[in-house]
């Protein structure tokens, strides 16, 4: 998840057309994304919804990898 927010980051802001915001992402969101990226591993799972039911919002869980 955190190699994938870098990336989106890196692309969305050019370093010549963004500076400022380029800048505060290298200072302010790289570190926590670094710090993300040492986390223990998740996977989130959905619950099985059954078919023609209406919609409604699902639970989810969190199992470690």
């Amino acid at each position: 998840m955190a190699k994938l927010l870098r990336n989106e980051t890196l692309t969305s802001l050019p370093k010549n057309l963004e500076p400022v915001f380029y800048n505060a992402a290298q200072t302010l969101l790289m570190p926590k994304l670094d710090a993300l990226s040492q986390q223990p591993r998740y996977v989130m799972k959905l619950a099985q919804m059954e078919p023609g039911v209406a919609w409604q919002w699902l639970p989810i869980t969190w199992q470690p990898l």
